[in-house]
């Protein structure tokens, strides 16, 4: 039923709050990663865990389960009416042992502190209004929607000290040890992968 202590507000505007994790497969041992499991065993182990996540953990949406493939993590939806740091306490409390991470999905906003001294020399990022929208989305002039960004380019500073601590880190792929830990069929994706050379 439904809780009485704090629940997310989810009438009118569609909102919810997603659950992320990624369930360990039967042939890793918990806290080792998944080095060389299939996607068919990741998507296998995904199905046993919603199937008993629904069972065991009230407040999970039952149409409200994806899985992503690529990324070997799973996607579930908190009911209306449920607090959502609770129902995540209670999948740690009872299933964390099966899962290499569970967490609230958030939206993060980092601030743009525009430390790059040519930053006026790029013409791009004033040609698309980089800089205005970054500053509507601090003021909350808009509701900021999540975006995944990837560079189709031959290549990206990895170092650069506006990038170094705002990328994306593949949680799967152990860096620079040459082997495909995640699976995904690419070596070393650790901040995505280097398609040119």
């Amino acid at each position: 039923g439904n809780s009485s202590h704090a629940s997310q507000n989810c009438s009118g505007n569609g909102s919810f709050a997603r659950l992320i994790m990624r369930p360990y497969s039967r042939s890793s041992v918990a806290g080792s990663g998944q080095p060389g499991v299939s996607a068919s065993r990741r998507l296998a182990a995904s199905r046993r865990l919603a199937r008993r996540l629904e069972e065991h953990v009230a407040g999970l949406e039952s149409n409200g389960w994806q899985h992503l493939t690529r990324l070997g993590i799973d996607i579930a939806e908190v009911q209306c009416g449920y607090d959502p740091q609770q129902v995540l306490q209670r999948i740690r409390t009872a299933f964390g042992s099966e899962l290499a991470f569970v967490e609230l999905d958030a939206l993060n906003i980092f601030p743009f502190a525009g430390s790059d001294p040519r930053q006026s020399e790029q013409w791009g990022l004033q040609k698309i209004g980089t800089l205005e929208a970054w500053g509507s989305l601090q003021t909350g002039g808009s509701t900021p929607q999540p975006v995944t960004v990837a560079v189709i380019d031959t290549g990206v500073n990895l170092q650069h000290r506006d990038l170094r601590d705002r990328l994306w880190t593949n949680p799967g792929e152990i860096p620079g040890n040459g082997l495909d830990d995640d699976g995904n069929g690419l070596v070393d994706d650790v901040h995505g992968y280097d398609f040119h050379n």
